[in-house]
């Protein structure tokens, strides 16, 4: 995932793929795809990727994983519980 969203040195890869694929060309301009993807996007935006379901799922899965987080502190010395916790705020 890091590629696709640029955190690499392979970071124009992804770009570049779009840029030089027809079909993604043919979609950005075409005004009945762009109306749809805004659509569907918006959608998604106030559902799946709502604020409140999305913090939701950060706590639960938060809850989940600190025995795993304390075990591999443990192990390892990192990563410092205060670490662990500031991503999870």
């Amino acid at each position: 995932m890091d590629r696709t969203f640029g955190n690499t040195s392979n970071s124009a890869r992804f770009a570049d793929l779009i840029d030089r694929e027809t079909t993604t060309q043919h979609l950005a301009n075409n005004p009945l795809f762009r109306a749809r993807l805004a659509q569907r996007s918006a959608a998604l935006m106030a559902s799946t990727f709502s604020q409140n379901r999305v913090h939701g799922l950060i706590e639960t899965l938060g809850g989940a994983t600190a025995p795993e987080i304390q075990r591999q502190l443990d192990r390892w010395g990192r990563p410092r519980i205060d670490d662990y916790q500031d991503s999870l705020d």
